[in-house]
């Protein structure tokens, strides 16, 4: 491999893997977000209804954020009480294994993209 292949396959890398990056960070995001409705606790329905995936989108560096918000207007005070409440908090810390997931499938990802792999 020359000098100019190895410099192609590494900037073809880099799209590959922004590409992959993004796909695989939104289906992880939508997986929290119907865990975040399914917790939510309900009286109306307005915020689990009301919630949805924002981004992900680039914050610097090839790096990029997602999260799950909710459009209700009083979703911060249900966070806020705590416990069975703060369903932001536990959609985290009750997902452990799906975060995990999106970790291997990212660095699968890279290594596919670094390699010239699919």
């Amino acid at each position: 491999m020359t000098l100019d292949d190895y410099i192609q396959l590494l900037t073809a890398a880099d799209d590959r893997l922004s590409a992959a990056n993004v796909r695989l960070l939104t289906e992880a995001i939508d997986d929290l977000k119907t865990y975040a409705q399914q917790i939510g606790h309900r009286q109306t329905g307005l915020m689990d209804d009301s919630m949805h995936r924002l981004g992900p989108f680039p914050v610097g560096s090839g790096i990029l954020e997602a999260r799950v918000e909710s459009g209700a207007f009083y979703a911060e005070d249900e966070v806020a009480k705590g416990g069975a409440h703060d369903w932001a908090t536990r959609t985290i810390d009750e997902n452990d294994a799906r975060i995990l997931q999106l970790q291997l499938e990212v660095e699968q990802a890279l290594i596919a993209a670094l390699t010239g792999s699919n």
